[in-house]
């Protein structure tokens, strides 16, 4: 009974070691005959169409607050997401605290995105979230203790030129 017992662990022993090797082998195999993929240097896929990567771009848009006050209105990446805004006003005499935006498109019906800019250095910055490619009316308010100052910008996020 003793050497029975130890020749089935033998045998288990050797099945294991050959299920064992089987699957390695196989998995081998798999790696083996994966795709490849070529990667550039930039670290885009070889398949990919230049033409079909969206890059960063940077917009600049201009307008005035009550007709009278001009400002700089910049957006990036321009890409569908969330924006970094920026607006540089030319005055600190206006005191103006902060700077509320909100983002529609006319021709779709989508709810308006908005945005709070906080001053820093000289220009109000902040993130607003735009949703998609396409053409935006922006309403900007700039909000001093008494005052408000109102403007409408029209702006357009464009599609990548193919």
């Amino acid at each position: 009974m003793i050497a029975l017992r130890h020749t089935t662990r033998r045998v288990s022993t050797a099945a294991l070691g050959i299920v064992l090797l089987a699957s390695i082998t196989l998995m081998a195999s798999v790696v083996l005959r994966a795709p490849r993929v070529m990667i550039h240097q930039d670290g885009l896929a070889a398949a990919a169409d230049p033409r079909l990567v969206l890059r960063p771009r940077t917009l600049h848009i201009h307008g005035s607050l009550a007709g009278t006050i001009p400002f700089g209105f910049t957006l990036s990446p321009a890409i569908p997401g969330r924006e970094m805004v920026r607006i540089q006003l030319p005055a600190h005499e206006y005191a103006v605290h902060a700077i509320a935006l909100e983002a529609r498109m006319l021709d779709m019906r989508m709810a308006p995105t908005q945005a709070v800019l906080h001053p820093h250095g000289r220009a109000f910055q902040g993130s607003l979230y735009l949703p998609m490619f396409g053409h935006y009316v922006v309403d900007v308010v700039a909000s001093t203790g008494s005052h408000r100052y109102t403007a409408t910008v029209q702006m357009t996020v464009p599609l990548p030129k193919l």
